[in-house]
């Protein structure tokens, strides 16, 4: 009986990674053969500081362990087309804490 439970868990699917998970988060993201080179444009824009609560870049990599984030205000889902979804004007520097309260 307790064999049966055992292996009824086993066929119990695993949350997903991609579904759990904010997309800002997951590597499997593709924001365009340019997006490196937009995201720094877009932090240096915003001065190196996220554009909610003025961490700095410096400072989050302190906290966090981890460069600013590159947010896109209107999601390239959205759009449909990662030019358009990377064009400055639809970017925001964010830290960590704020992206995530953003998402």
């Amino acid at each position: 009986m307790v064999e049966h439970r055992l292996r009824a868990v086993d066929k119990q699917p695993s949350p997903s990674p991609t579904t759990d998970t904010p997309p800002f988060l997951r590597r499997d993201g593709y924001y365009g053969p340019d997006w490196s080179e937009v995201r720094v444009e877009a932090i240096e824009r915003d001065r190196e500081r996220c554009t909610r609560c003025g961490l700095s870049r410096e400072e989050h990599r302190q906290q966090f362990g981890q460069d600013l984030h590159v947010h896109h205000v209107t999601p390239l889902r959205e759009i449909g087309d990662y030019r358009r979804a990377n064009e400055l004007e639809n970017l925001r520097t964010l830290c960590w804490r704020c992206h995530t309260a953003v998402e």
